[in-house]
């Protein structure tokens, strides 16, 4: 069992040479690691253990998505699933929200998460009850898979709990699945840990070793509350209703709830776009009516209408309203229709095809090098951009903009290359073709300072994983 002592006070844990990851507001951590060498043993441990940092996830999640809105959340917390599971003497320690895509399930986990966290060590440095989350994101290799989220979820607790450290000095193979469960396991029988609120984003997106996740979840913890959210998914559901301590919170059977909080976020988004296009009141009107009437309860819907209508000359709205559809399928089957119309179709089905099955998110200068393309970045976010509105960039990387959005695209691009192998040996021709030309290049330039592979991160790692599934 492990052992809290407190002898100095920590204002940051230090986590890279260059940031240091302030804790709470002003949070103090109190432990016994005080001299020179246990800061740097400490913060050698925490960079061996940090993959990702959940607070900047849940940061960039609410910077893209753009509708945190409180008002979209509050009512969730007031729910009879939610007040029985946040309920300290009840014996439910498990609550899964279920849903359909754009349901807003990860916004949801965000508000709960900031309502959480003041109550917790994340946030008052005397509370006695610690609070760990994971955001899952399946198109990312290191935010999807069982490891990821353990370490996810232990990097936080650690955060909080310094006397965790020597949990890590056990030499922990943090690439194997196995002792990283194993270690997971160990921490959160320790009675000393106390109470932990544990939340887990998008599981149905965990693409590996979710059987393990599952388990520790319908386990019986007193002092553990585990959170999750996914899309309707049988496996999941078939695993976690085995057990007696699992609440359901249905979004499908909240209907008016979830309705009234995308309501919320109709306001919030007419409202912005009258500001910007000036709109006079009976169009601002119109919109807000058209959004409230089609939205079915769906702020990944009115999310895009919007994003639409935003593009649109201020006199083209009203024409538009009329085009748009009914649903987020019918809104996907829309912008491929629109994609297949343009002057660069086969361009755009080219990029959609490389960019949806990708192991992982590419970078600018990875797509651009195994495309060949002729285009500077400018250019390239520009083509981005005309994608129909099914991919997005963030820090000079390539993502959709949902999963469905992927999903959607993969099934169109794949009916596009008839069958599954030619797929993966146009990918395995490019690779190669991509390697063969940066290292002539690099050998007609001799450049002692070129690295040829600089912009082929991507090639070396998952050529054979392409090559494989052809």
């Amino acid at each position: 069992m492990m052992e809290c002592n407190s002898s100095i006070i920590v204002q940051s844990l230090i986590t890279s040479d260059t940031s240091r990851v302030q804790v709470g507001n002003s949070y103090n951590i109190k432990h016994n690691y005080h001299t020179n060498t246990d800061q740097e043993e400490t913060k050698k441990l925490l960079e061996a253990l940090r993959s990702t940092d959940p607070r900047h996830d849940k940061i960039e999640i609410e910077q893209t998505k753009n509708y945190l809105l409180k008002e979209s959340y509050m009512w969730i917390l007031e729910n009879p699933e939610f007040l029985a599971w946040r309920d300290k003497t009840h014996e439910n320690n498990l609550l899964w929200i279920r849903g359909d895509p754009g349901k807003g399930k990860t916004m949801l986990l965000c508000g709960i998460i900031d309502e959480i966290i003041p109550s917790t060590r994340l946030g008052n440095p005397d509370s006695h009850t610690s609070l760990s989350y994971f955001f899952c994101q399946a198109t990312k290799p290191y935010l999807n898979n069982t490891t990821a989220v353990i370490r996810g979820l232990i990097y936080l607790l650690v955060v909080q709990q310094p006397c965790l450290l020597s949990y890590l000095r056990a030499n922990v193979h943090w690439d194997s699945r196995v002792a990283v469960e194993g270690l997971f396991r160990n921490i959160l029988a320790d009675p000393a840990l106390g109470e932990v609120y544990l939340i887990v984003d998008a599981l149905d997106e965990c693409l590996e070793g979710l059987e393990f996740l599952l388990a520790i979840m319908s386990s019986s913890m007193p002092r553990i509350k585990w959170l999750i959210s996914s899309r309707n998914r049988r496996a999941i559901e078939e695993r976690i209703e085995q057990s007696s301590s699992t609440l359901v919170l249905s979004l499908e059977l909240n209907e008016g709830s979830v309705s009234k909080a995308v309501r919320y976020f109709i306001d919030y988004r007419t409202h912005g776009l009258t500001k910007i296009k000036r709109l006079r009141s009976e169009v601002a009107e119109q919109v807000h009516q058209h959004l409230v009437q089609h939205a079915a309860g769906t702020f990944l819907w009115v999310g895009f209408v919007c994003q639409r209508l935003e593009r649109c000359q201020a006199w083209e709205i009203s024409k538009q309203l009329s085009r748009s559809p009914e649903s987020l399928t019918e809104l996907y089957k829309r912008m491929m229709d629109q994609i297949r119309t343009s002057d660069s179709y086969e361009l755009y089905i080219r990029l959609l095809t490389v960019v949806s099955n990708a192991a992982r998110p590419l970078t600018f200068s990875e797509l651009l090098a195994m495309e060949r393309l002729e285009l500077d970045e400018e250019t390239l976010c520009d083509l981005i951009g005309e994608c129909g509105s099914f991919l997005t960039t963030r820090d000079r990387t390539i993502v959709f903009i949902h999963e469905s959005a992927k999903n959607f695209a993969l099934k169109e691009t794949r009916l596009l290359l008839l069958q599954f192998g030619l797929l993966h040996r146009y990918y395995v021709r490019r690779v190669w073709f991509a390697l063969s030309w940066s290292l002539l290049e690099s050998f007609i330039s001799n450049r002692p300072d070129a690295d040829p592979l600089d912009s082929l991160a991507y090639e070396p790692v998952f050529w054979a994983d392409h090559e494989r599934e052809a």
